[in-house]
């Protein structure tokens, strides 16, 4: 079976993935020394310092690869996947929102905390009234639904998330220096 069709017989979904016509990932690094060889991740310092100079690139966007989280809501816990992105993903993916919109560069600068989640997240937290407005917390934080989109597919390695976090919202901020680990661009 195709990767098209496994994407195409998704329930609700669609590839609000970028258009791969127009753009490029950078989804590995390598770095070598004399005796050793290690590759893996590009890490959010590595993509500040050596991607974002770039001068053919018209925008550089991070995102972190998404991963396993724990959402609270009205004290129940839910296991999903969470990633955190620059509010300049939005502009670059085609997401379908269902309702509210996708947090803005301010907010992401200002580290408001702010949350888009998808359509089987908000039935799973709220049922199947309006979510926006709404709060969920993750990691010890109380962060606001500001929007919420159609489910993506799994498959959709640099869109697929349950839940999406401005990258200014990050609780640690030892990942700005990272070369290596939990990065795309």
């Amino acid at each position: 079976m195709s990767a098209r069709r496994l994407r195409a017989g998704a329930p609700h979904s669609h590839a609000p993935d970028p258009d791969h016509a127009t753009t490029i990932g950078v989804y590995t690094m390598r770095l070598a020394g004399e005796r050793w060889v290690s590759s893996g991740l590009p890490g959010y310092g590595f993509i500040e310092k050596q991607v974002r100079p770039l001068k053919t690139p018209e925008r550089v966007v991070a995102v972190s690869v998404a991963e396993s989280g724990s959402v609270y809501e009205a004290g129940r816990k839910f296991d999903l996947n969470v990633r955190d992105v620059e509010a300049p993903f939005w502009d670059l993916t085609r997401f379908r929102f269902l309702e509210g919109a996708p947090f803005s560069a301010e907010d992401d600068r200002a580290a408001r905390q702010v949350a888009v989640i998808n359509a089987a997240t908000r039935m799973r937290l709220y049922g199947a009234g309006p979510a926006v407005g709404r709060e969920l917390e993750y990691e010890g934080r109380t962060f606001r639904v500001v929007g919420v989109v159609a489910d993506v597919s799994a498959i959709q390695m640099t869109t697929f998330s349950d839940v999406w976090f401005p990258m200014g919202a990050r609780a640690a901020s030892g990942y700005r220096d990272e070369i290596r680990g939990g990065h795309i661009a």
